[in-house]
């Protein structure tokens, strides 16, 4: 007889983090009694100008220009023992396609904030979600990232990454029935590495293996 761990779809190894989902940002209680934020009311974000994927937050006692109402997560008499502190943020969430995407998961959003001297706020980077959508054929050129192609049914054929025009374009000439491309514009190699992997072996872990073109290729 063996024993399986239960183990909280709540729990996370970071205690200080982000929480994004379809009704807005919730910051963990652990970040705001840490970084002593309780008292503050309001939220800006940034955006950064080298990577689509990273954000900063900063927190102000009073409204300020393109900031957001924060708000505590409970109500009633345990109200004012709760931390925890969120904002619905609809402008930003809406001007941010890889939002959209990364809450059509099954997957627990959380990101690590962590304060940045250089930036003068708390950052979090969220993982590239194939936010984008072309045909074949629409794809611009000399752009990189990660791409997820699909057939005519709409199933996964290939996850890869690299010149996206290019590496279509090399699929398509040995045959492959690609109706559609998702993609995630990313300039870095090495984080272009990371997101493929990151994505296939989720690829696999839902669907009991990888993309039927990358075992054909031997990718994976």
């Amino acid at each position: 007889m063996t024993m399986k761990l239960y183990i909280s779809p709540n729990y996370s190894e970071i205690d200080e983090y982000i929480t994004i989902s379809k009704s807005g940002f919730f910051f963990s209680a652990e970040f705001i009694d840490k970084n002593q934020l309780k008292d503050n009311e309001f939220c800006q974000f940034f955006t950064s100008n080298d990577c689509d994927y990273k954000f900063g937050v900063s927190f102000s006692k009073e409204k300020k220009e393109g900031s957001f109402a924060i708000i505590n997560t409970l109500r009633g008499k345990y109200k004012d023992k709760s931390n925890a502190r969120s904002t619905t943020a609809t402008a930003f969430f809406n001007s941010t396609p890889v939002f959209k995407e990364l809450t059509k998961n099954n997957q627990k959003n959380r990101y690590s904030l962590e304060y940045s001297k250089q930036f003068g706020c708390f950052v979090f980077n969220v993982i590239p979600f194939f936010e984008i959508s072309k045909k074949p054929n629409e794809i611009p050129d000399l752009i990189t990232g990660i791409y997820k192609c699909y057939d005519e049914e709409k199933h996964t054929l290939y996850i890869g990454k690299g010149n996206l025009r290019s590496r279509v374009k090399e699929h398509l000439g040995k045959g492959w029935n690609i109706t559609k491309v998702d993609y995630s514009v990313i300039k870095d190699n090495d984080e272009m590495h990371k997101y493929e992997s990151y994505h296939l072996e989720q690829y696999k872990k839902e669907n009991g293996a990888y993309p039927p073109q990358n075992i054909i290729g031997g990718k994976r």
